[in-house]
């Protein structure tokens, strides 16, 4: 089994266009996977679901995986 690299992300550093979000990635890091926080409580979940669609085309063409983490023990809904 081979082990997989990942980088821990957030969307606001998305949304920020910030290099923080995709440099590993980018720069050819060996990284495999993003691993970007969502948090819908701040946003709204409809909000939150079009920038999460965002982040996985931008993981996609960086040719990473992605995992989304939308911090559901903050949900207040």
């Amino acid at each position: 089994m081979q082990m997989k690299i990942g980088y821990n992300t957030f969307d606001g550093e998305y949304r920020a266009k910030s290099p923080k979000f995709d440099y590993p990635a980018r720069q050819g890091a060996g990284v495999d996977f993003l691993f970007c926080h969502f948090d819908p409580d701040r946003y709204g979940l409809q909000e939150d679901c079009e920038i999460a669609r965002g982040v996985a085309a931008a993981a996609k063409e960086l040719g990473a995986e992605l995992i989304a983490n939308f911090e559901a023990q903050n949900f207040k809904y």
